[in-house]
């Protein structure tokens, strides 16, 4: 029998949030940046809030141009300065849903935009197997300001993974597959365990229209969530006693 798969996207899914500031200051620190671009805590505040959207991926997708002419190799101590600081954020419930496909035999795949560079030696401290992200294009171990291959998001993530799992011999129709963002909804759909984290309002829809497992990992399974949130909370401010 072919085994299994655990597929999980990392923003708003592993993390509560965008890995990208994170991922930025790290870039930063080794010299490749000179900080934050323009526009860009508007960006991942908007995307923090409501979810993955055209613009974000926009802003994602000029990630490659930007890094034109970059070294290889700096991007790589990027990703070793960023590992702790992502694994502080996953989520509390994420890690042991992780051991739990890890104990079930499962293949662990982190499928995401965010570009592969920079996510090795997280992924491998959290002990997935397989990492499907962005690929930008390098020669002589500079970057060219392309993607190699195709962009991972929408359909193209889902093409992506799933020819991992050809080549790997791993049965992608009876796996499980884990995201925040209605743009996956092509991956979740060809799986047998589609589980909707934290989703975006649209994915939210989707997912009860299709019986779709919906959950948020900062909070045990069960726990009710209202607008991303638990009721208990929303309700405080007119809880208050009056002084």
């Amino acid at each position: 029998m072919a085994p299994r798969a655990a597929i999980f996207d990392l923003d708003r899914t592993l993390l509560p949030v965008a890995s990208g500031p994170a991922i930025s200051e790290a870039l930063h620190q080794v010299g490749l940046t000179g900080g934050p671009v323009p526009g860009q805590s508007l960006v991942f505040g908007f995307f923090d809030r409501f979810g993955e959207n055209r613009t974000s991926m926009l802003f994602a997708r000029l990630g490659a141009r930007a890094a034109k002419g970059w070294e290889r190799s700096r991007v790589l101590e990027a990703a070793e300065i960023v590992a702790p600081t992502l694994l502080d954020m996953v989520q509390p419930w994420a890690r042991g849903l992780v051991e739990r496909h890890r104990a079930d035999g499962d293949r662990l795949i982190l499928a995401t935009t965010t570009p592969f560079d920079m996510l090795g030696p997280f992924a491998e401290s959290l002990g997935f197997d397989h990492v499907v992200a962005t690929r930008y294009r390098a020669e002589d171990a500079v970057y060219t300001g392309s993607v190699e291959g195709e962009f991972v998001w929408g359909p193209g993530k889902q093409r992506a993974v799933r020819a991992l799992c050809d080549a790997e011999g791993v049965d992608l129709a009876s796996s499980a597959a884990y995201s925040d963002s209605y743009f996956d909804a092509p991956l979740l759909n060809a799986v047998a365990h589609p589980v909707a984290v934290n989703p975006d309002p649209r994915l939210t829809a989707l997912a009860r229209l299709r019986g779709w497992t919906i959950r948020h990992l900062d909070a045990p399974p069960g726990v009710p969530k209202v607008l991303g949130r638990e009721p208990q909370r929303l309700l405080m401010p007119f809880l208050r006693l009056p002084q």
